[in-house]
């Protein structure tokens, strides 16, 4: 074999891999399309809110989708303190996806999601997002130097 060959087989597997991490987005928490998600935020455009909110979306198969960990308890989560110091950072959304489903030492065993889904709900219905993921959040956005 070739390194040529060698190369596009290690692409195709790597490509194969990130394939089937955005699948177990959809299979392990769900997700929400656009008219969906529109419909949680009281018919206001998902795409219009989502920098003012912090909601994270990605592309799949022509559609913009949103995981379903935006929602809990039928409220649709505030994700500013998780999504904007990582786009101050320089991160997409798609980069902020999946650094929130791999499990890390902050989250004590959780995924960040399953840890936000647990947070506590402040008298104003907000998710307060749990100091662990901060710390996650706060490590993460730092730079690499």
């Amino acid at each position: 074999m070739t390194a040529g060959a060698e190369d596009g087989e290690a692409t195709a597997a790597m490509l194969a891999a990130l394939d089937a991490k955005w699948d177990s987005i959809e299979r392990d928490y769900g997700v929400y399309n656009e008219h969906e998600m529109t419909a949680l935020l009281g018919g206001v455009s998902a795409d219009r809110v989502r920098q003012s909110r912090g909601l994270l979306a990605y592309e799949r198969n022509g559609r913009r989708l949103y995981p379903a960990w935006h929602v809990k308890e039928g409220q649709v989560v505030d994700m500013r303190p998780i999504t904007a110091p990582l786009r101050t950072a320089g991160w997409n959304d798609e980069d902020i996806i999946m650094r929130l489903i791999s499990a890390n030492a902050h989250t004590e065993g959780q995924t960040p999601p399953a840890a936000l889904l647990v947070g506590s709900t402040e008298t104003t219905g907000r998710t307060r997002v749990p100091d662990s993921l901060l710390a996650l959040i706060t490590n993460a956005a730092q730079p690499a130097w």
